[in-house]
C-alpha cells in the first residue's frame, strides 16, 4: 500500500489509569483473596512478572483497572528516559491490576489489532514522541495522556493490520529465540565455571584484581568547546562490548588522556533505571584512544598478572555476582545505582592464573558459536527495524513480501 488512512489514537483506544493504595497495603503472601498489582518495574522489554506485589482487591474502584490480554502496560510517572516505556501484557494467570505511576493503554478490538497497537505504540518514532510531550514535576516525568490521545495513527483496514502484524511477530519471534539461544550459551560458560573451579580457589574482590580502584568517566558539559567521542551506556548493556557505540558531546578540555578506553579495561554500568542492567560489566577487548568512557560508567584496568579478562568477564555475568550486585544497588528517583566502593568490595572466586587459562581455551568453542548468534541477531534487528518503519509509513507492500 502507498497510503494509509491515519486516526488519533484516542478514536481507537483508551487510557486507563492505575489504582492508589500505600505501601502498608502490600500484602506479602499474596493469598487467593487478594489480587496482583503491576508497576513500573515490571515494565521491561517483555513483560517482568519475577517480582509482582498483591492487594486487596477493594483497591480497584472500577471493573476496567482489571488487566485484559492484549492491554499496554506504560510507565506513565518516572524518569524521563523511561517516561511511555511499555510492555505487552499476555493472558495471566491471576486476577491482576495496575499501580498509580503505570497507565493501561486499551484498544478498541472492533476497530484495531491490539497487537498491531501495540508495535505501532512501542516503536522508536513514537516512543520519542511519547516522550517529549512529558510534563516534568521535580525529578519526575508524566505522561500527557491528552497529548498522546491525540497522535496519528496509521490504521489500515483490519486485515491488513492483521497480515503486518503477522509478518512483526514472526520476526520478532526469531529475535526472541535468538537471544534465548545466547542466554543458553552464557548459561552454558557458568556452568563450566562452577563445575571444573579448584575447590581451593581463593576469594578475591574486585579491587584485589583492579591496578586502581574505580571511577567514574566525564560526561558532556554545556559550556564545553572540544568535541569529543564518549560511550553511551548501550556499549555495556547490549551484550558484547559494542565499540561502535558512542556519540559526539562538547567538554571543557581534551579528556581523551586521562578517560580513554583502554584495551585492558574492566567497565561497570553506574546507574540505570533497570535494576538488571545496574552494574552490568564488559571487558574492553580493544583500545579506543579517541573515545571517553561516560559518567555514567565505572572503569579501571585489570591486573593481567592475577586475572584472564575472559574469566572475569565471565564470573562477573553469573547469577552469584548478581545477587551482590542488585543487594547494594540504591535507587533514586526511577535509577538504580552502584558506586565505587560497593563495586570494588564485590566477591569473586580467584582460581590460579593456569585454571583460568585452561577455562579461557575450554569457553572458544561457545563463545564462537555465540558470537555466531550475535550476528544473526543483529541483522534480525535490522530486518523488523526496517519492517516495522514500512509497516507505519504506508510502504508495506511495496516490496515483494518476505518468504517464511
Amino acid at each position: 500500500m502507498s497510503s494509509v488512512r491515519t486516526v488519533p489514537l484516542g478514536d481507537i483506544a483508551s487510557f486507563v489509569r492505575g489504582v492508589t493504595f500505600k505501601p502498608d497495603d502490600i500484602v506479602e503472601d499474596s493469598p487467593e483473596d487478594t489480587v496482583d498489582v503491576l508497576r513500573t518495574k515490571n515494565v521491561q522489554t517483555e513483560l517482568d512478572l519475577s517480582d509482582v506485589w498483591a492487594i486487596s482487591p477493594h483497591h480497584v474502584k472500577r471493573e476496567e483497572q482489571y488487566t485484559q490480554e492484549g492491554d499496554i502496560l506504560i510507565s506513565s510517572a518516572n524518569s524521563w528516559n523511561l517516561v511511555g516505556k511499555c510492555s505487552w501484557i499476555p493472558e495471566l494467570d491471576r486476577r491482576t491490576t495496575f499501580g498509580g505511576f503505570v497507565t493501561v493503554l486499551r484498544g478498541d478490538s472492533a476497530r484495531v489489532n491490539r497487537r498491531y497497537l501495540y508495535h505501532w505504540f512501542s516503536s522508536p518514532k513514537v516512543q520519542a514522541t511519547v516522550r517529549s510531550y512529558s510534563r516534568q514535576t521535580t525529578n519526575i516525568s508524566n505522561l500527557d495522556l491528552k497529548r498522546c490521545g491525540s497522535l496519528a495513527v496509521p490504521l489500515p483496514e483490519m486485515r491488513e493490520q492483521e497480515r503486518i502484524v503477522e509478518v512483526l511477530d514472526q520476526v520478532d519471534t526469531l529475535r526472541v529465540k535468538r537471544r534465548q539461544s545466547m542466554a543458553l550459551l552464557d548459561d552454558l560458560v557458568s556452568s563450566i565455571i562452577w563445575k571444573t573451579l579448584p575447590g581451593d580457589a581463593e576469594i578475591a574482590c574486585l579491587d584485589d584484581v583492579l591496578q586502581r580502584r574505580l571511577r567514574n568517566g566525564i560526561s558532556p558539559s554545556s559550556k564545553g568547546t572540544c568535541e569529543g567521542k564518549v560511550l553511551t551506556l548501550s556499549s555495556l548493556t547490549r551484550g558484547d562490548f559494542d565499540e561502535s557505540a558512542w556519540k559526539i558531546g562538547l567538554f571543557e578540555s581534551d579528556p581523551t588522556k586521562e578517560y580513554s578506553v583502554k584495551s585492558n579495561m574492566f567497565m561497570l554500568v553506574r546507574g540505570n533505571g533497570n535494576k538488571r542492567l545496574v552494574g552490568v560489566g564488559r571487558f574492553s577487548s580493544v583500545a579506543i584512544p579517541d573515545v571517553v568512557y561516560p559518567d555514567t560508567v565505572l572503569a579501571a584496568p585489570i591486573r593481567e598478572d592475577l586475572i584472564v579478562p575472559e574469566y572475569l568477564e565471565a564470573i562477573w555475568k553469573t547469577s552469584a555476582v548478581r545477587r551482590q550486585v542488585e543487594a547494594v544497588a540504591r535507587t533514586t528517583n526511577g535509577t538504580y545505582k552502584v558506586n565505587q566502593k560497593t563495586m570494588g568490595a564485590v566477591k569473586i572466586p580467584l582460581p590460579g592464573k593456569g585454571w583460568q587459562i585452561e577455562f579461557q581455551e575450554r569457553v572458544q568453542a561457545v563463545l564462537r558459536a555465540r558470537n555466531l548468534h550475535r550476528d544473526h541477531l543483529a541483522k534480525l534487528d535490522e530486518l523488523f527495524t526496517s519492517v516495522r518503519q514500512r509497516a507505519f509509513n504506508g510502504t508495506f507492500w511495496d516490496r515483494e513480501p518476505m518468504s517464511t
